[in-house]
């Protein structure tokens, strides 16, 4: 047989030239078209459901929110394996599915499951995580020594998240570091006996006096006008917005005054009891879970972009990075803000696709370099070497047409041993047998391959002792047998 393909392909080299050249064409093609992945994603279909209820204990979130949510989610078609974690004030659930089964399907299973479930404790609202095990793409922080961590945390959260979320890809992008903000109204309890007004009434105070109130028409001749009542506390300016950031400390000075201005109820003499007068208005954040530290700053806001579960990571990660230059020079960020991106996923890919190549020349390089020493015929050692580039293009080919995706495993691994083995033994025994002491060098090299059967039949013999050796080696007790030669008409 192998005789027969190589005669045929002497006979046919313009057939032959073509195949190459329409595999080099076909495998260019599917290579820069390749999907690229840093790492595999070995995770079956896996969707997790996150319900946060601040306040409560680990046995509430437990008996009150983790128990009907597991009873819901029971019985999912394709469902493995159902995983409940309860800490305070969160519940975290897993929901892992067969390898067999669609992950969007899975999940659309788990959001309807999610629809019909009643009973759960006020505020408590099931969600679905966007996290998956490759989805992370890019990492950043946000920069601006002007600014305080409230205001850098209010950008992350108000601004880049809703900038990020608009590119094609990205699921969602999580914020670590930094504080939240808050208006805090500190509250003397021995004035609040004094004049006689409860927590409530306060909080009751504060809520109502932050709104906008809407009016009916007002008719003047041939027109309405629309009557409003604008009473949003500091008249509902950001103080990070870049028309206003130069007025940012008198916007936050207006807001706390205006609070501080909230009428609590009427004293018995007639004259109203203001906040002020039982409690003190100041600017403060959240308590803290945490701190993200880079570099030498112990402080600093990072957000982490995450790719939908199935997006290719090469375009999500270069729209991304796109998308921060276009940010930068719009001017949505105040005056002196910037990002700085130190970790994505395109680094680590270009690290793999270059060591790939990097293998792939010094590869060839010591395959001719071997043969040539073995051999002393530069020609043999060139046509076992281009064996190699045209293999990868063939795999990487098939990768393409089927849909599938290159990592690091995958590509990173290639073992060029196996590749140009076969043509090692092939090669060597037609130069041996064409080009050797014992050839007739008046025939031409396809007659002197039709009468050399020698060649082929020693390739031959020698897959069969390394089957044979194999399959010897692997029968349990007893010694090996030695290989039975093959028959003439099976070597021919």
């Amino acid at each position: 047989m192998i005789r027969a393909v190589i005669a045929w392909s002497l006979h046919n080299r313009l057939i032959v030239l073509l195949g190459v050249l329409a595999l080099i064409a076909a495998g260019v093609h599917s290579a820069l078209n390749l999907n690229v992945e840093a790492y595999p994603d070995p995770t079956p279909p896996l969707v997790e459901v996150i319900t946060q209820l601040p306040g409560a204990s680990p046995e509430e979130m437990e008996r009150l929110v983790g128990i009907p949510l597991e009873t819901a989610l029971n019985g999912m078609p394709g469902l493995v394996d159902l995983r409940s974690t309860s800490i305070s004030g969160l519940n975290d659930i897993k929901c892992q599915f067969s390898y067999g089964t669609e992950y969007r399907p899975a999940r659309q299973e788990v959001i309807n499951r999610l629809g019909i479930i009643d009973g759960l404790p006020p505020g408590a609202s099931p969600r679905l995580s966007p996290w998956s095990p490759t989805g992370e793409i890019v990492r950043y922080t946000l920069e601006g020594p002007a600014y305080t961590t409230n205001q850098l945390k209010a950008l992350q959260d108000w601004t880049l998240n809703r900038q990020l979320k608009q590119v094609p890809g990205v699921i969602d992008v999580t914020g670590f570091g930094g504080t939240v903000k808050q208006y805090q109204v500190l509250i003397d309890p021995r004035l609040m006996r004094q004049y006689g007004v409860t927590m409530r009434q306060v909080e009751q105070a504060i809520a109502g006096s932050n709104a906008n109130v809407g009016g009916d028409l007002l008719s003047l001749g041939s027109q309405s006008h629309n009557v409003r009542a604008l009473g949003l506390l500091g008249g509902g300016v950001d103080s990070l917005d870049t028309a206003e950031v130069g007025r940012a400390v008198l916007i936050e000075a207006d807001t706390l005054r205006d609070i501080a201005d909230v009428v609590l109820a009427t004293q018995p003499d007639g004259t109203p009891l203001f906040v002020r007068q039982v409690a003190r208005v100041i600017i403060g954040h959240k308590p803290r879970l945490g701190v993200v530290g880079r570099e030498e700053r112990d402080d600093v806001v990072e957000g982490i972009v995450l790719m939908r579960k199935g997006e290719q990571a090469l375009p999500v990660t270069r729209a991304v990075l796109a998308k921060f230059d276009e940010i930068e020079s719009s001017g949505i960020l105040p005056p002196d803000v910037h990002i700085r991106v130190f970790n994505r996923r395109t680094d680590l890919v270009s690290v793999t696709t270059e060591n790939v190549l990097h293998n792939l020349l010094v590869g060839m390089a010591l395959v001719i370099v071997v043969l040539f020493v073995f051999l002393g015929d530069l020609t043999s050692a060139g046509i076992v070497a281009a064996t190699i580039p045209l293999a990868l293009l063939f795999a990487i080919s098939a990768i393409y047409w089927r849909g599938a995706s290159a990592n690091l495993l995958s590509i990173g691994a290639v073992d060029f041993g196996i590749i140009v083995d076969s043509s090692v033994i092939i090669v060597e025994n037609i130069y041996r047998h064409v080009a050797g002491h014992d050839a007739d060098r008046r025939l031409p090299v396809i007659d002197r391959i039709r009468h050399q059967k020698e060649a082929t039949s020693s390739v031959a013999c020698l897959a069969y002792e390394g089957s044979s050796r194999t399959t010897s080696q692997a029968t349990a007790g007893g010694s090996p047998r030695p290989p039975t030669p093959p028959s003439p008409r099976a070597s021919a």
